[in-house]
């Protein structure tokens, strides 16, 4: 992909100048000979690195850095002046200038600064990538190629509008991280994660915590209740230790997944869950 590069510069022949050396930097170079053009130009072309004049006609050049890093968080302007005072450069710096540039520099000390602010640039985008990928993958870290493979898989199932997913690992591995992420990085992202670890439900209760019951259904059960499934239709179910649970309830939640379909305890109706 190309950078674009942008140079506010009045002075046609020193643009030139500039243009030839982004060009042989491997840079997209877009000129504009004022402020105000080179303003509008940056709303369009969202440019990485900003070549600009402090001296221009109408709006001055720190006039210009100023609104560019007030709108584009992640733009680097190196402000030209032809006369690099200590009092130019305070004033550049305070309106968010990267660097400052005299005019009359050498070819080559140009292309080191612009090739100091392109290295930025990577920087932020790496910083950018980990943290995007910190929110995603929650605590789930390391650079291992078993690491990578498994943020692949969660990136590959979640997905999925209905995926049934296994998780399986040693106790403290971080089975319930893994779950969190494939839900954080769903489409049901907007819902909270409906969890439950299955060897603390008590055994005479499984069934109607899992599935739910009618009023009626048995001794104390004085009104209706949704059961899990039921409650995390439109979310993502996490189920933890499921191979805890009693042979005959796995055999109903097997069918549950593979038929989307499930039925309260003391009820006529089946109720779809995770439908299409």
């Amino acid at each position: 992909m190309t950078i674009r590069t942008l140079i506010i510069e009045d002075d046609a022949v020193y643009a030139r100048i500039l243009e030839r050396i982004c060009r042989d930097e491997g840079l997209e170079p877009f000129l504009a000979d004022s402020g105000e053009a080179g303003l509008d130009m940056a709303e369009r072309l969202n440019p990485v690195v900003v070549l600009c004049d402090i001296g221009l006609p109408g709006m001055d050049g720190i006039e210009v850095v100023k609104r560019l890093t007030a709108q584009m968080s992640d733009v680097l302007p190196i402000v030209i002046s032809g006369q690099a005072t200590v009092e130019n450069t305070v004033r550049a710096m305070k309106a968010g200038a990267f660097d400052i540039l005299q005019k009359v520099s050498d070819p080559s000390e140009i292309r080191m600064r612009i090739q100091r602010a392109l290295q930025t640039a990577n920087l932020h985008r790496q910083i950018q990538y980990l943290k995007t990928r910190d929110e995603e993958f929650g605590d789930i870290i390391g650079e291992s190629k078993a690491m990578k493979a498994v943020r692949q898989k969660i990136s590959e199932v979640a997905v999925s509008p209905s995926a049934s997913v296994l998780i399986v690992g040693d106790t403290g591995t971080g089975k319930e991280l893994v779950a969190r992420a494939v839900h954080r990085l769903s489409a049901r992202s907007d819902k909270p994660l409906v969890s439950i670890n299955c060897a603390a439900i008590p055994e005479t209760l499984m069934e109607s915590v899992f599935f739910g019951h009618e009023r009626g259904a048995f001794s104390g059960a004085d009104r209706a209740r949704a059961g899990l499934f039921e409650t995390a239709d439109g979310s993502s179910l996490f189920l933890d230790e499921i191979g805890e649970l009693d042979l005959r309830l796995q055999a109903k939640l097997l069918r549950a997944l593979e038929e989307k379909s499930i039925g309260r305890i003391g009820g006529t109706r089946e109720f779809m869950w995770m439908s299409d």
